[in-house]
């Protein structure tokens, strides 16, 4: 029941201003914006189902463990970016906390066709979980981990055994 009137109400809500006859959107870049929420991935993931990059960098007050989950359907993506360089995303003033396992079930299904992925400032995934993410990251080319504290033995021998394709690989603040 739940479900049907989650999606009643995605209808509901669009109901005439919905623009079906434009092209659809393939790449959502928004940096710096401390407005945005995961709660408006809802509305980008219903509308532009064909998106090939997503760039949510800078954005404080995303948690990006519900964010990369809302993403998830989206397997089209093949340029993510996501976190903060500057401040924990985790922390947003104490409003959100990470769900580093709704991070890893959504990344999970988006990982076997991304060609390009740059993970900022997450010190919540543990190492296990990073080598986990690329357990299954065959596609992968260009690979940035920026400041996440517990990369370790586990994620590189991921990294180094997972990726053929890998030709750029930056880690950093680690």
């Amino acid at each position: 029941n739940h479900a049907v009137s989650f999606l009643y109400e995605i209808s509901a809500s669009w109901g005439k201003r919905r623009n079906s006859s434009a092209s659809t959107i393939q790449r959502f870049i928004v940096r710096d914006n401390p407005n945005l929420t995961e709660e408006a991935l809802l509305w980008v993931t219903a509308s532009a189902r064909d998106l090939v990059e997503v760039d949510l960098r800078d954005c404080p007050n995303i948690e990006y463990g519900k964010a990369i989950l809302e993403l998830a359907s989206l397997t089209g993506i093949k340029y993510l970016r996501l976190g903060c360089l500057h401040d924990t995303p985790s922390s947003n003033g104490g409003k959100k906390a990470f769900r580093s396992d709704y991070f890893l079930q959504g990344i999970i299904k988006l990982i076997p066709n991304l060609t390009t992925l740059q993970i900022i400032n997450l010190p919540q995934l543990r190492d296990d979980q990073i080598a986990e993410i690329f357990d299954h990251a065959y596609a992968i080319s260009d690979l940035s981990l920026v400041k996440l504290t517990d990369l370790g033995t586990a994620s590189v021998e991921s990294i180094c055994s997972n990726l053929p394709n890998l030709s750029r690989l930056e880690i950093a603040y680690s």
